[in-house]
C-alpha cells in the first residue's frame, strides 16, 4: 500500500507505521537533515494495522506528526497538506495529527511540512496510489502490464487492460512522470491500449493509466518503476565502524559508535551523497546525518536499526542497515534486568519455549509482555503479541524473526530486550554457496585484477538467489561489498584478504562460503 519498492530500511520504518522521514531519498523527501538546528519531520500512519494491502477509495488515514524532532528541544508547528495529480490541493491541516478520507481513485502526494521556533522549516512526503478495489457494475478496472526490469535506451511495452471483463476498454491514455535528482519534475503523455517507450533517464518514474470502457465510462491506475543506466551500475553502499577496537562484545547505554561510509563504491564513477539514520524500534527516528561519516551516542536500551543510503549524482539510490541491539549492563537499584531464553535451533511448524529472565534477584519479574515479528522476504512485516514468563509459539515461516520483551518487576520498574532468531524449514534445504576464483589461485601479485564468481552456487529447491560479497584486508578491515553474482577485484594492497560470499534464498534462508588469498607487493 506504499506504492514505492520495499526493502529493508522501509519496512524498519512500517514497523510502527512510519512512512516518511526527510531526506532518506526512499520517501520521496526533497531535503535532508543538515544541521543541529534543523528539525527532523516524521510522518505515521497511527491506522497502519486497520488498512488492507492497497488504499482504496473510502479508506480514512490517520496521521501523526508527533515523532518529529527539533534537535534543540524546542516545540514545532504543523501543516499537511493533500494533493492529487490531477485534481490539485484537496486538504490540509495544522495540527500535530491529521485524519483524511480518500475519495479520488489515483495518485496522491501527502506533504508534512514541520517548522521551529526560530523558524527553521523540513517537510517530508508520501506518495499514495488509490484504487477502487470494488468497482461498480458497468465500470472499467484499469491495470497495468510493464516488463521489468527496465534499462536506459531500450525500448519498453506499456500495456493497459481491464481486471473485469465487461466493460472492454477501447481506449487508454498514459502520463510517464520522471522526478529528476535535482527534484525537477517532466512527463510525456501517449495514447493507445499498448505503447512503445524508451526511458531516457535512470531513475524512479511513476507509469499513469487512464482507460475507457466501450461504455463511455472510465478508471485510473498508477505505478513506480525503477529504470537502470544501461552502462552504469548502482552504488555498493558500505557501513564500517571506526572505533569497533574500543567497544566491548556488547553495545550498552552510553556507547558511542563512529560510523563511516566513505568506503562505499559509486560503480560508475562521480561522487556519492549520505544519509544516516538511528530508529528505535519503539520511539521511532532519533537522530540523522548527510556527512561520509556519523557519530552516535546511544541513550536507549533495545533494538536499533542504523540505516546508511547512499545517491550518485545520477539518482541512483542503495542503502544498508544494521541491527543493534543495546543493553544497559549497569542496572540501577532495583531495576530488572530482561533476558530471553530460546532453545535453538528452531523449525517451522515445532512449538517453541520463550522464556523471560532477569539477570539480577533483586526485584525479581512478575510480568512479561512480548512481540514477535517476522520479516517476510517481499519485505513484509507483520507480528503478534503475548503475555507470560513463559510462552510457547510455533513459527510458521522460514526466515529471521524479531523477538521482543518487556519485563515488569515486583516494584513496578521495567526493563526490555530482544533478539534476532533464525527459523529453519526442515522440509527445504538451505542454498548452497560456491565461491570460485578466476583464475584459480590463493596468492597473486599487488595489481592482479581476479574475479570473485559464486555462479554456481544453487538453491536445491530450484528458487533464484541474492549474492552479498564481502572482501577484508588483515589491516585495513573492510575494502569491498558487491551485491552481484559475480565481479572483478583489483589487488591494490599487499597482505591477506579475507573473501567472503553469502547467498539467500527466497524464504531467507542464508549460506556462507569464504577464503583466503594473498596479494605480493609487484616489487617482491
Amino acid at each position: 500500500m506504499f506504492g514505492d519498492s520495499g526493502s529493508t530500511r522501509r519496512s524498519v520504518l512500517q514497523k510502527a507505521g512510519i512512512v516518511g522521514v526527510a531526506g532518506t531519498g526512499a520517501f520521496f523527501s526533497s531535503n535532508t537533515v543538515t544541521a543541529s538546528s534543523t528539525p527532523v519531520p516524521v510522518m505515521s500512519v497511527e491506522n497502519n494495522d486497520e488498512l488492507g494491502r492497497n488504499l482504496e477509495v473510502g479508506d480514512t488515514v490517520t496521521l501523526s506528526g508527533t515523532q518529529s524532532v527539533d534537535p534543540d528541544g524546542g516545540s514545532l508547528s504543523y501543516q499537511w497538506t493533500v494533493d492529487h495529480y490531477d485534481e490539485g490541493l484537496l486538504a490540509g491541516g495544522s495540527d500535530e495529527t491529521f485524519e483524511y478520507q480518500f475519495e479520488h481513485v489515483g495518485n496522491h502526494v501527502i506533504g508534512l511540512s514541520v517548522e521551529t521556533d526560530g523558524g527553521n522549516r523540513e517537510f517530508t512526503t508520501w506518495n499514495v496510489t488509490v484504487i477502487d478495489g470494488s468497482p461498480e457494475d458497468g465500470m472499467p478496472f484499469a491495470g497495468i502490464d510493464i516488463d521489468t526490469p527496465l534499462e536506459v535506451g531500450t525500448s519498453t511495452t506499456l500495456e493497459a487492460y481491464s481486471r473485469v471483463t465487461d466493460p472492454e476498454i477501447e481506449a487508454a491514455d498514459w502520463r510517464i512522470v520522471y522526478n529528476s535528482p535535482d527534484r525537477t519534475e517532466r512527463h510525456v503523455r501517449r495514447s493507445g491500449m499498448e505503447i512503445e517507450y524508451t526511458f531516457d533517464q535512470p531513475g524512479e518514474y511513476l507509469v499513469e493509466v487512464n482507460v475507457e470502457g466501450d461504455n463511455g465510462e472510465e478508471s485510473f491506475q498508477s505505478k513506480f518503476v525503477e529504470v537502470s543506466g544501461s552502462n552504469s551500475e548502482p552504488p555498493v553502499p558500505i557501513m564500517t565502524v571506526a572505533n569497533e577496537d574500543d567497544l566491548g562484545q556488547n553495545l550498552e547505554v552510553g556507547d558511542t559508535i563512529e560510523l563511516s561510509g566513505t568506503r562505499s563504491d559509486a560503480s560508475a564513477g562521480g561522487s556519492l551523497s549520505y544519509q544516516w539514520t538511528v530508529d528505535h524500534y519503539d520511539k521511532g527516528l532519533l537522530a540523522g546525518g548527510s556527512d561520509g561519516t556519523f557519530e552516535y551516542q546511544f541513550e536507549h536500551v533495545g533494538n536499533h536499526v542504523i540505516g546508511l543510503s547512499v545517491e550518485t549524482e545520477t539518482g541512483h539510490q542503495e542503502f544498508t542497515t544494521w541491527n543493534v541491539t543495546v543493553i544497559d549492563d549497569r542496572p540501577e537499584d532495583g531495576i530488572p534486568f530482561a533476558g530471553i531464553d530460546i532453545d535453538t535451533p528452531v523449525d517451522v511448524g515445532t512449538s517453541t519455549t520463550l522464556e523471560a529472565y532477569s539477570r539480577v534477584t533483586d526485584p525479581g519479574i512478575q510480568s512479561a509482555d512480548w512481540r514477535i515479528i517476522y520479516n517476510s522476504p517481499d519485505r513484509t512485516e507483520r507480528y503478534v503479541r503475548r503475555s507470560g514468563m513463559e510462552v510457547e509459539y510455533t513459527f510458521d515461516q522460514p526466515g529471521e524473526y524479531l523477538v521482543e520483551v518487556n519485563v515488569e518487576g515486583d516494584n513496578g520498574e521495567e526493563s526490555f530486550q530482544s533478539t534476532f532468531l533464525q527459523v529453519a524449514d526442515p522440509n527445504r534445504e538451505p542454498p548452497v554457496p560456491e565461491l570460485e576464483i578466476e583464475p584459480e589461485s590463493d596468492i597473486f601479485w599487488v595489481g592482479d585484477t581476479v574475479t570473485f564468481d559464486g555462479s554456481n552456487s544453487s538453491d536445491p529447491e530450484g528458487g533464484s538467489l541474492e549474492y552479498q560479497w564481502i572482501v577484508e584486508h588483515e589491516e585495513e578491515g573492510l575494502i569491498d561489498g558487491v551485491s552481484e553474482e559475480s565481479f572483478e577485484y583489483t589487488f591494490e594492497m599487499s597482505g591477506e584478504h579475507y573473501v567472503s560470499l553469502t547467498v539467500e534464498n527466497e524464504v531467507g534462508q542464508r549460506e556462507w562460503d569464504s577464503t583466503t588469498v594473498t596479494a605480493i607487493p609487484s616489487d617482491y
